[in-house]
């Protein structure tokens, strides 16, 4: 884990969410939180960091307000190749 977070900045729990998105393409903290069975508090987190790092983005659901929508930016397709 050590070498991965010093190639990618990542741990091993943000590479899983972030190798989570990307798999789906769009998907909802709640889908990602259900299909790794992570808290939805801990996905929020660690998608709060990718977002920083500018790996994913957010986007509020056309359809539902309340919702968000979680996509795969190209910095972030490059980390998971690098991982």
């Amino acid at each position: 884990s050590r070498q991965l977070a010093t190639a990618t900045g990542l741990t091993p729990s943000q590479l899983l969410v972030l190798r989570e998105i990307d798999m789906r393409g769009s998907a909802t903290p709640g889908t990602i939180a259900q299909a790794l069975q992570f808290s939805q508090a801990t996905i929020t987190a660690i998608v709060d960091r990718l977002e920083a790092l500018g790996f994913v983005q957010r986007e509020r659901s056309k359809r539902d307000k309340r919702q968000f929508h979680l996509s795969t930016l190209p910095s972030g397709k490059a980390a998971l190749a690098d991982a």
